[in-house]
Parts: structure tokens; sequence; C-alpha cells
């Protein structure tokens, strides 16, 4: 039997040194790409609005002084500040709980199938998160489109009256929430099937032998156990309905009357139809705060009761 030098444990020791050396180097490496990205496109501007927001920086005169916190005083003072708050937060309850609901029932369904099956359905409701939201858009444009457009066609060939859609101030906004009704459930999807995938089946085996019925298999069992994703896609899609402004940009302005006109679309035109930097830069520093505010009070009621 040959015995293990002392040479022989600290040549050993030297390999697995120079080899742990070899890992973090790459490791920091490989860390730093996207924490320089993140510093250089999404920390850095940040530290500057926050730097301009207490300036009164415009496009007039290219120049700026220091203000303090007037640009925040005049943003709260503002009403239609407020109105558009409201606006993007009416979007969020008009869309977050419906997308919650309609990703959960449809990765239960999409859960029963076979593996192929599944990754079949997992890739073609995940297809138009990947779309361009300005192909898309212009679809939603045309379809909806209040001359002749093709809902009005099919509306006028089943007796129905055309309708205005985009052009009244009643029905704008909801044809919008519409719009991700039936678009923007790809990624909760996919979460719901990975969360439902990790529930055994044992579980529901056992509930079936007890005769407890599909509904309250879902409320004690299945909604329960899913509530951490629930708790990610509903922060997602705050943060998400709070920043919508392709939508608005592209099809609607605003209107009719503002009652499109989304918090993120009246900064866009404060910063560039005004050239007001420094408010502009306020405004995104409050929607920062409220979006924050939101997350976390969301995450607070969710997480209350979640089970592991």
């Amino acid at each position: 039997m040959k015995l293990i030098t002392n040479n022989s444990l600290f040549h050993l020791r030297d390999v697995f040194k120079k080899r742990s050396y070899n890992e973090l180097f790459w490791a920091y490496v490989f860390i730093s790409i996207p924490l320089g990205w993140s510093t250089i496109f999404f920390l850095l501007p940040i530290l500057k609005s926050i730097n301009y927001s207490f300036t009164d920086f415009a496009l007039s005169k290219m120049t700026s002084e220091w203000v303090g916190l007037k640009n925040y005083i005049d943003v709260l003072r503002s009403p239609f500040w407020w109105h558009t708050i409201w606006i993007s937060f009416k979007y969020s309850l008009a869309v977050v709980p419906a997308h919650i609901l309609i990703s959960l029932f449809l990765a239960s369904l999409i859960i029963k199938f076979k593996n192929k099956v599944q990754s079949f359905f997992k890739a073609a409701f995940y297809l138009p998160t990947v779309l361009s939201l300005v192909v898309f858009t212009a679809i939603i444009k045309w379809i909806f489109e209040p001359g002749s457009g093709f809902a009005n066609t099919i509306m006028q060939s089943l007796g129905f009256e055309p309708q205005l859609w985009f052009a009244s101030p009643d029905q704008a906004f909801w044809v919008l929430a519409g719009m991700t009704w039936i678009s923007g459930h790809g990624l909760g999807i996919l979460l719901y099937c990975a969360a439902l995938s990790g529930i055994p089946d044992s579980i529901y085996e056992a509930s079936e032998l007890d005769g407890v019925t599909s509904f309250r298999r879902f409320t004690k069992i299945t909604w329960p156990l899913v509530r951490p994703t629930t708790i990610y896609v509903s922060i997602l899609g705050l943060i998400g309905t709070f920043q919508v402004f392709d939508a608005a940009f592209l099809i609607t302005r605003g209107g009719p009357l503002n009652t499109t006109y989304f918090v993120n679309y009246n900064i866009y035109n404060t910063f560039y139809n005004q050239g007001l930097f420094g408010l502009a830069s306020a405004m995104s520093v409050i929607l920062m705060i409220i979006i924050l505010t939101v997350s976390i009070l969301n995450y607070t009621l969710l997480s209350s009761k979640v089970e592991y």
C-alpha cells in the first residue's frame, strides 16, 4: 500500500488552490458583465434623473440651476398628475387580477398534457411576448379601427351597430386593457406551470379519496401552494402596468379626453415635447417611489399566508 507523503498533500492543496482561484476569476468575469451593464444603463441613469429632479434643467436654455424640492412640489400639486396616476392605477386593477387568473387557469390546463404537447402550448402562449409591441399594436389598431376596422366589419355582418372603439372615451381604456387580456400571459403561464408541476400528485389523490370537490381542491390546495408564484407574477404585473406606454403613444395619444393618458406617457410628453427635463425627472422619481411602495404592500399582503 502506497503511503501519501506530506509533499503529496501539499501538492494536492496547491492544485485545489489554483483551481479555486481560477474558478473565482471566471466567476467574477461573468458576474462583471451583467453588473457593468446594469450600472451603465440602469443605475447611472437613475442617479442622473435624481440629480436633474432638483434642478430646473430645460431644453429651452440648456442650463440648470438648483431649485431644491420645487419640481416635486409642482408635480404633487398638479391635478393632472394625479389624474394620470389614477388612470395607471385603474389599468393595474383591470389587468393584473385578470392576468393572474387567466395565466393560472391556462397553466392548469396545459400541465395535464404530456411534455411535448406542454412545450407546444407554452411556446404558443409565450410567442406574443416575443412579438414586437409596435407590430402587435398596429394589428390591434387595424382590428379596432373606428371606421372600417375588422371588429366593426364582423359586428355589422352580425347585425350590430359599429363602435367607435379607440375614438370613444368610454371604450378606449377597456380596449387597451383587452389587449393585455389576450396577449400578456406568456411569462405567467410558464411560471405557473413550473409551480403546478412542483405540487405532489399524492396530495390531489388523497383529496379525491376524501371526496373533495374540484373547487375546494383549487381553493384549499392549488391556490395556497402557488401563492409565492402569485406574489411574483402580481409584482411583475404591477410594475408593467404602471410603465405602460406603447399603446397610448401609438394608438390613442392619451385620448380621447385624456382617458388613456397614462403616467408614463405624461412623463414622456413633459420630457420630450415640453423639454422640461427637471420636472420630468421629478415625475420619474415619484413614480419609482410609488411602484416600490405598491410592490412592497402587495408582497406584504400576499405573503402573510404563504405555504411552502
